[in-house]
């Protein structure tokens, strides 16, 4: 994501066409896509390592003062794992061992119930790129990944998906129970 460094120089002010040749002359070819996205950020997809590299120690883009720096969440992916294997490993031993398949955050799922923490054989994986791999060796045992899909975020308000209560536009709540709009506490 490039910001620029130079408060009076922004890069919303460059015409896609100036855009599309300062950025083509720092990699040295053409990337997969560039989006402007509503909240003022640009996000630079890259074809390659390369790119990404030239990118990042670009300090100028058509004379703006930049810094490009990678997307906090977007350049990487989970996996999930179902094992018995792991269970005496602490998330640094696993990460440490499966660091060389691109393995950066172990995390076990577990379940609580009546005030009890059960261990379940189930980890999700962080890999530090955009595509999972389909088995990933765990010492002699190779074991398949899974794509992980997170819980969708629903709205206590209205009852709506993808988004939470706090950004809620409508102007009623939605009763869980009956779908009418009545206050949900009865």
């Amino acid at each position: 994501m490039p910001t620029s460094t130079d408060p009076n120089k922004s890069l919303l002010k460059l015409n896609p066409f100036q855009l599309a040749t300062a950025i083509d002359t720092v990699t040295g070819s053409k990337i997969a896509n560039v989006t402007k996205r509503n909240n003022g950020y640009i996000l630079l997809e890259t074809c390659n390592k390369e790119q990404s590299i030239a990118l990042q120690r670009a300090e100028f883009l058509d004379s703006i003062p930049v810094k490009i720096s990678p997307h906090n969440f977007m350049n990487f992916s989970k996996g999930v794992i179902k094992t018995p294997e792991l269970d005496n490993c602490s998330p640094e031993e696993i990460i440490g061992n499966l660091f060389s398949a691109g393995v950066i955050n172990s995390h076990c799922i577990n379940i609580i119930r009546n005030s009890q923490t059960i261990y379940t054989n189930t980890y999700v994986l962080t890999f530090n790129n955009l595509h999972i791999q389909d088995h990933i060796n765990i010492g002699y045992t190779r074991v398949p990944v899974e794509k992980y899909i997170p819980l969708r975020l629903l709205c206590t308000k209205c009852q709506q998906f993808a988004h939470h209560f706090s950004k809620c536009r409508s102007q009623h709540p939605t009763c869980a129970r009956c779908s009418e709009s009545d206050d949900t506490k009865d």
